[in-house]
């Protein structure tokens, strides 16, 4: 069974805060996770990987300004 991971477990793999993954999202730079539970989003490794991805990418822009 893979790992489950909430939004502020997200957020702290990618050394982000919660409301910068949740803006990710409903800005849709990071596409929804398949999994909610109890209204919730609920983040499987697939969508784990995306995020560190786009997080990681972000900050090479960061970098570059």
């Amino acid at each position: 069974m893979s790992e489950k991971y909430s939004i502020k477990d997200v957020a702290a793999l990618c050394g982000k805060k919660p409301f910068q993954v949740h803006y990710a999202i409903s800005s849709g730079y990071l596409p929804e996770p398949t999994l909610r539970v109890a209204n919730r989003r609920i983040f499987n490794e697939q969508d784990l990987a995306i995020a560190k991805k786009y997080f990681a990418s972000e900050g090479m822009k960061e970098k570059k300004k």
